[in-house]
């Protein structure tokens, strides 16, 4: 298709545009942990941005990290877990990754229809905020989940497993509070862990019993306490 007349050549990289194009390393180099890797454009990244490191010969070099620094506009540091033995190969490459500094979800009501299909796709789920387990680096640095109210249509009990009313993946930092949903499957409330510090607070039914919070990757149920849960169960204990 190149022979065409009528196809227009690839344009080339905008100088002022870097950052929407895969920088190549000239060089990657190290010392002790500190890798620099040199672009040859601008690259117009800062300071705690994900980037994903490939093609510079396997860890410690590759993987992902923040940026530690930026020393120049066409470099930058980042902090790998071990001391490299050398210099990365020439054909190391990073993509910077998508991120979210701060995500508020607040004050929405969300109706959730009952399960359409038997097969156990359509779950009838509340908000999911999925950063693809994506962990250090996150892809969302802070989420606020706070006075929502999560139900289901008309009032009408779904017991589908797996179904939930908010789940988070690749969250760094979230606070979850103040949220009202009815509980018809285990469990209402869940994070992955590949999130970082998650809190729950004062999460309730519409009758007023207290949710606790749920860390997906234990079995048996591993539940997240918090201030108002923990009071909550000591008080129902006590009666």
């Amino acid at each position: 298709m190149s022979s065409d007349p009528g196809v227009d050549p690839a344009p080339a990289p905008p100088a002022d545009n870097a950052s929407c194009w895969v920088a190549t390393a000239c060089p990657l180099v190290s010392s002790g942990t500190t890798a620099t890797f040199t672009t040859p454009l601008r690259h117009t990244l800062e300071v705690g941005q994900g980037i994903i490191v490939s093609g510079a010969g396997g860890a410690p070099y590759d993987g992902g990290f923040s940026i530690a620094s930026v020393p120049t506009p066409e470099t930058l540091k980042y902090e790998m877990g071990s001391a490299a033995s050398g210099n990365a190969l020439p054909t190391a490459q990073f993509k910077s990754l998508w991120q979210v500094g701060r995500i508020v979800v607040e004050r929405n009501i969300i109706e959730l229809v009952l399960k359409l299909l038997q097969s156990g796709v359509g779950l009838p789920n509340g908000m999911s905020i999925d950063g693809g387990a994506n962990a250090s680096p996150y892809v969302f640095r802070q989420v606020v989940v706070r006075g929502n109210l999560v139900r289901n249509l008309d009032n009408a009990v779904d017991t589908t497993p797996g179904a939930y009313r908010i789940a988070l993946d690749g969250c760094e930092n979230a606070i979850v509070e103040g949220n009202i949903m009815n509980i018809d499957s285990f469990p209402p409330m869940r994070h992955q862990s590949t999130c970082g510090q998650v809190k729950y607070f004062n999460n309730q039914t519409p009758g007023g019993q207290l949710v606790q919070g749920y860390l997906s990757a234990f079995l048996p149920p591993h539940y997240v306490n918090e201030l108002a849960t923990d009071l909550g169960l000591a008080a129902s204990l006590a009666t």
